[in-house]
C-alpha cells in the first residue's frame, strides 16, 4: 500500500533522473528528504506505517513497504531516480538498499548511513558499487532519530570557512572545545544542493545545512520513542 504516491510519481514526469528516493521515514530520513528536495521531488520508503504517516503529515511522499522489494522501489520511482539515500537505523538494510538501487535500477548516486561500530570492510563494500558514506562520517541514526523526536536538536546553517576542518569534525565547531555535536546534511552552492558525504566537493563559502545537539543528548532511544513519530 502507499501514502502520497501519486504526488511523487507526478513529480517524475518530464524530469528524468532528478527524483530522490530515501530509504526510511524516521525523523532523520524525513529531514534529509526535505533538505535534498525542498520542492517535493523525493519519495520515502518505510515498512513502518506510523513513520509513514508522520512523513505524509509533513507533506512528504511516502511508499509503505520493504526497500528490498523491487516492486516497492518501482512504485517509489526508482527507474527514474537520480539519487538514493539510505538512512534507516539498520546498516545492513542501508547497504542492501544502496546496492539494489545502483545495480538493479542504475541509480547514478547512492548513499548510505553507517553506524560508528561498522568496519572498514563495510565501507569498502559500499564503495565497490559506487556508493558513498552519507553525512561524511559514521553516525548512530537511531540516536539522532531519538534526539529529533525529543526536540533536542537545533537547525544549523553556516558558510564553510575551512573545508578540511569541517570534513574532520563534521561541522563548523570542534566538539573538543564546545558542547555541541553537529550533523551536516546537505551542501548548498550556486549550482544546487547535494548531500554531505565523505568525498563530496567542499569549498570555502559553500553553505552547509544540518542539525546540532548538546553532547549530553546522546541517549539510547526506546522503541516507544521511535514509534511515537
Amino acid at each position: 500500500c502507499s501514502i502520497g504516491c501519486l504526488g511523487s510519481l507526478g513529480a517524475l514526469v518530464g524530469d528524468e533522473r532528478s527524483h530522490v528516493i530515501v530509504a526510511g521515514a524516521g525523523p532523520v530520513a524525513r529531514l534529509v528528504a526535505a533538505l535534498l528536495a525542498p520542492a517535493g521531488g523525493a519519495t520515502l520508503v518505510d515498512t513502518n506505517a506510523a513513520r509513514a504517516r508522520a512523513a505524509a503529515a509533513e507533506g512528504l511522499a511516502v511508499v509503505v513497504g520493504s526497500f528490498l522489494d523491487e516492486e516497492v522501489l518501482e512504485e517509489a520511482g526508482a527507474a527514474t531516480a537520480g539519487r538514493l539515500v539510505a538512512v534507516t537505523a539498520n546498516p545492513e538494510v542501508n547497504l542492501l538498499a544502496a546496492r539494489i538501487g545502483a545495480q538493479r535500477f542504475g541509480i547514478p548516486e547512492t548513499l548510505a548511513a553507517l553506524p560508528p561500530e561498522s568496519s572498514g570492510a563495510v565501507e569498502e563494500m559500499l564503495k565497490e558499487f559506487g556508493g558513498r558514506l552519507m553525512f561524511g562520517r559514521r553516525i548512530d541514526t537511531a540516536q539522532w532519530d531519538a534526539s529529533l523526536a525529543a526536540g533536542e536538536v537545533s537547525e544549523l546553517t553556516y558558510a564553510v570557512a575551512g573545508p578540511e576542518a569541517v570534513r574532520s569534525v563534521g561541522g563548523p565547531v570542534d566538539t573538543a572545545t564546545t558542547e555541541i555535536e553537529s550533523l551536516p546534511i546537505v551542501i548548498r552552492r550556486a549550482s544546487g544542493t547535494e548531500p554531505f558525504t565523505d568525498d563530496g566537493a567542499l569549498e570555502e563559502e559553500y553553505s552547509v545545512l544540518g542539525i546540532g545537539r548538546p553532547l549530553r543528548a546522546r541517549t539510547l532511544p526506546t522503541e516507544s520513542t521511535l514509534l511515537a513519530d
